[in-house]
């Protein structure tokens, strides 16, 4: 069951329930950056995830060229992943 939860201009939609608050490392990538050299390295780490939110604003804009058939969508993405080791350990 999707949860929204809203602060000011933004809307942020989680796809499951929120995750429990935990120590972690913020990963920040942007997929229109010339050469997609940091898109490729974060769609690297995190495969074929989904996400588990979907970040809105009105303060947000949209290129131009957004057309069909692939529109890039207005939403920050954020996906949760770990590495190989245990989920709680510190790395």
């Amino acid at each position: 069951m999707s949860v929204i939860e809203s602060r000011m201009n933004v809307d942020m939609v989680w796809t499951d329930e929120k995750p429990e608050k935990e120590n972690t490392h913020l990963i920040v990538y942007y997929q229109q950056e010339h050469g997609f050299a940091t898109a490729l390295a974060g769609r690297a780490l995190i495969g074929e995830q989904e996400p588990i939110a979907k970040i809105y604003s009105n303060l947000m804009t949209v290129n131009a060229v957004n057309y069909i058939p692939a529109p890039f969508w207005p939403e920050y993405r954020l996906y949760e992943t770990y590495n190989n080791k245990v989920k709680d350990s510190s790395y």
